[in-house]
């Protein structure tokens, strides 16, 4: 398909978009700590969550084998006509569908929520610098882990970041810099000033919209409106 953009773009000239978009969502090691911290306590409440839906779920879909099984012997004793019967049956198959695909769902999301947690942290950490150093391969993952839709939009990259990777531009840059501030300060009083920061810092975190599993997608090169020369993205 012909490119309509006038504007393409070179590797370094894109690496350095990314990285500036990857520096907007860069943390300290010590954030990350915290934060892997409150969420192992967050981890036992997310469990125990997750079994209660799961538990419910599973009644619901039990629920609806037991009416398919007595709608099929109201049919066996001629209790409902031949219409009826297919009526209800349809309902009931297309309803136990819909509660299976919910329920592994369900289970998709248990399983992933905290590694996408964990790996989201992890990019805040090391993602510039993985990105500068790694390959091909390394570079597609972080722009997965980093957002969705990447486009080149006349020359300039384009993308839609993960929504729990909010709260780290809005409301991180000023913790950083009193976490800074507070480390040339007497030992004395760096402990009550350091947990001051922690808990502001897991406030913003918990800010965060409820986590869904991000597309491993990379740069669309089948789709408008990316233009790109000489780049192996």
């Amino acid at each position: 398909r012909p490119c309509s953009q006038k504007h393409s773009i070179n590797e370094p000239d894109l690496e350095s978009q990314f990285d500036a978009e990857l520096s907007k969502r860069t943390i300290l090691p010590q954030f990350k700590e915290w934060a892997l911290e409150a969420l192992a306590d967050q981890n036992d409440v997310e469990t125990t969550d997750i079994e209660a839906v799961l538990a419910s779920q599973n009644r619901a879909i039990e629920s609806s084998h037991k009416q398919m099984k007595q709608l099929i012997g109201m049919a066996a004793k001629e209790m409902i006509d031949e219409a009826e019967f297919r009526t209800e049956k349809k309902e009931l198959e297309d309803k136990i569908v819909t509660l299976e695909e919910e329920l592994e769902d369900t289970k998709r999301r248990a399983d992933s929520w905290y590694g996408t947690f964990t790996r989201t942290f992890e990019l805040a950490v090391h993602g510039r610098e993985r990105f500068m150093n790694g390959g091909i391969e390394v570079k597609k993952e972080i722009m997965a882990d980093l957002g969705s839709n990447p486009v080149l939009l006349e020359g300039k990259f384009q993308f839609t970041p993960h929504p729990w990777l909010a709260p780290i531009e809005n409301g991180y840059k000023q913790l950083e810099d009193e976490y800074l501030k507070v480390r040339t300060q007497p030992e004395r009083i760096q402990k009550a000033a350091f947990a001051a920061i922690s808990t502001t810092w897991l406030g913003v975190r918990d800010s965060n919209p409820r986590m869904l599993v991000p597309k491993t997608s990379v740069l669309p090169l089948d789709e408008p409106p990316i233009c790109i020369e000489h780049l192996q993205f």
